[in-house]
């Protein structure tokens, strides 16, 4: 998920304040987006609705440019992994975090997985604590978590198989 660039969200800013309705095809060509991307875009809940007027179909250019914002907000959000990852802790652990009642609520979900704000969770991490200063050990992740290498195909227990030279 890929937020929306400054310059088109300056761009869908200067449309809103103009108020005037705008044609598919110039979100199309103000967003750079492909036909298909504006689909997928069509397809998500905030998208506003085109309304068909003769053979164009028009879009509210204020309605687009809070839908730009909101989508901007969920794509900084951060999945459960990353949820697991910050507060270090297992994935199962940290969706049993999420049902507690104190814990942040989500900004919203996109292709069915719900998004947090990383700094919301990083103030209820804090609170946990009674809102003392945790020591940097306890603390949540600041770096990702560098993962082990992989092995290479065919190794067994860490180490590369021998390849036996073919008999002639």
């Amino acid at each position: 998920m890929n937020a929306i660039a400054e310059t088109i969200m300056r761009r869908l800013e200067a449309l809103a304040k103009a108020g005037d309705a705008i044609t598919t095809d110039q979100v199309r060509a103000d967003m750079s987006l492909t036909r298909q991307q504006l689909h997928q875009f069509t397809l998500e809940d905030g998208f506003p609705a085109r309304k068909q007027i003769g053979r164009k179909f028009w879009v509210n250019p204020v309605a687009l440019y809070t839908f730009a914002k909101d989508w901007n907000v969920l794509a900084a959000g951060i999945t459960i992994t990353d949820v697991a990852t910050l507060l270090r802790m297992t994935i199962a652990t940290a969706r049993r975090a999420v049902r507690a009642e104190t814990f942040p609520r989500p900004l919203g979900s996109y292709n069915g997985r719900d998004r947090w704000d990383r700094n919301a969770i990083i103030e209820w991490h804090r609170m946990r604590g009674g809102g003392a200063k945790l020591p940097p050990e306890a603390d949540v992740a600041t770096q990702a978590i560098a993962k082990k290498p992989r092995t290479a195909k065919g190794s067994r227990d860490g180490k590369a198989q021998k390849i036996k030279a073919a008999r002639t």
